[in-house]
């Protein structure tokens, strides 16, 4: 069943996924070194070094459309395959842009209302039993602000090699619902209301990706390929290894401090996948963020209504977090407005950030842990250094 983690990376994977927001942001930002006046290509394999990640690809988007682009290091050591820009790599929690992105399509559509209760879509009352009466709202689960708490005890558990075999529904009901096998009420649900508190939620994301089931009767990762990936021509991007069987993907790498090596245990996945499973290729996610980081269109193909980015953008809930949008978060640097989000899973550390300013936007995927804060600052020091190359494109 689960994979056999050291506690090193145990301990960093377990951050990643609860802190891999604001405050692993907040830490790079001050362990980040002046940019240097270094070639690009060695900037980026040095800070690759400092932050232990075998293989890198980036990008950067400007005036809607990718204006350069490039692999770095390997996507599997063992066999020598090189990262490019079509390799596929493991998002992360970048994946819950997508999942945010496709509720809110379900919005402009007029099947919803982000402030429905998801209560009306299932064959069973979704509240929080510590308080019930209390509907749940698309909104809040968007924002993590549904009152769903991560329960690492069951969730660590599940990871498999491969695909997971267990259902999302399954999985969900089984978590949330009072008599399910991995029921504990007060380690699943926080005693807030919902709607009345804010706290990050792997759970409360992946029951959103179910709620687009629940609504369309389609298949969540299904209908992210019709709605937007068959339509952005996003051919190197999947929910499931099984659906990237022709295309290169990065294995996930450890770094070994003892022995200065890297080891994996190769693709591994998690029934609540779409808080954080989506692999996709630096070149295909770069259209879905050019879709965000305009209007809601790539080059005449249209996601998502320009009323419906910006609403993804605002604060929702900014009594309780000041930068949380929907599926989206704002990063204040240097007195840039960047929205986006970042992702930490083991083997996978990666970052996609706009400025809605200007629309210029920066993605680093990697397959390195980076789960100490200088391995961490050093990829965001990619991020930054790309955004000052965007200057002369």
């Amino acid at each position: 069943m689960g994979l056999s983690f050291s506690l090193l990376t145990y301990t960093g994977f377990m951050i990643t996924r609860l802190f891999n927001r604001c405050s692993f942001l907040a830490a790079a930002t001050l362990l980040c070194s002046a940019l240097g006046a270094q070639d690009l290509d060695t900037y980026i394999q040095g800070r690759m070094n400092r932050a232990h990640v075998p293989g890198l690809s980036a990008c950067i988007v400007k005036d809607g459309s990718v204006v350069w682009a490039k692999g770095y290091g390997y996507a599997d050591l063992s066999n020598g395959i090189p990262v490019d820009t079509d390799t596929a790599f493991l998002l992360a929690s970048v994946s819950k842009t997508v999942t945010a992105t496709a509720v809110v399509q379900l919005a402009d559509l007029g099947w919803i209302d982000l402030d429905d209760d998801i209560s009306a879509w299932l064959p069973l009352n979704a509240q929080n039993p510590r308080n019930p009466g209390t509907p749940i709202r698309f909104r809040q689960l968007l924002s993590h602000a549904a009152a769903i708490q991560d329960n690492w005890d069951v969730m660590d558990q599940y990871y498999v090699s491969g695909d997971s075999p267990v259902p999302l529904g399954t999985f969900l009901a089984d978590y949330l619902i009072p008599g399910g096998a991995n029921y504990v009420q007060n380690s699943n649900w926080y005693a807030w209301a919902p709607g009345q508190g804010l706290s990050y939620s792997n759970i409360g994301m992946a029951t959103a990706g179910y709620m687009v089931e629940a609504v369309t009767g389609s298949p969540f990762d299904a209908f992210c390929e019709t709605t937007m990936f068959s339509r952005l021509g996003m051919n190197h991007t999947s929910w499931f290894l099984a659906g990237l069987q022709h295309a290169t993907i990065a294995l996930p790498y450890e770094y070994r401090w003892l022995s200065g090596q890297y080891v994996t245990q190769g693709h591994y996945g998690f029934p609540d996948y779409p808080d954080g499973q989506l692999r996709s290729s630096v070149e295909d996610l770069a259209q879905f963020l050019i879709a965000h980081a305009g209007d809601g269109s790539v080059h005449g193909v249209r996601i998502l209504s320009t009323a419906s980015v910006a609403e993804m953008r605002r604060v929702q809930y900014p009594q309780f977090d000041p930068v949380q949008g929907l599926g989206f978060y704002h990063w204040h640097y240097q007195g840039e407005d960047r929205i986006g989000h970042d992702g930490g899973e083991v083997g996978a550390a990666t970052l996609m950030w706009y400025r809605p300013a200007d629309g210029v936007g920066v993605i680093v995927l990697s397959n390195g842990s980076a789960v100490l804060p200088f391995e961490w600052a050093a990829l965001v020091d990619v991020v930054n250094r790309l955004f000052v190359e965007s200057e002369q494109y």
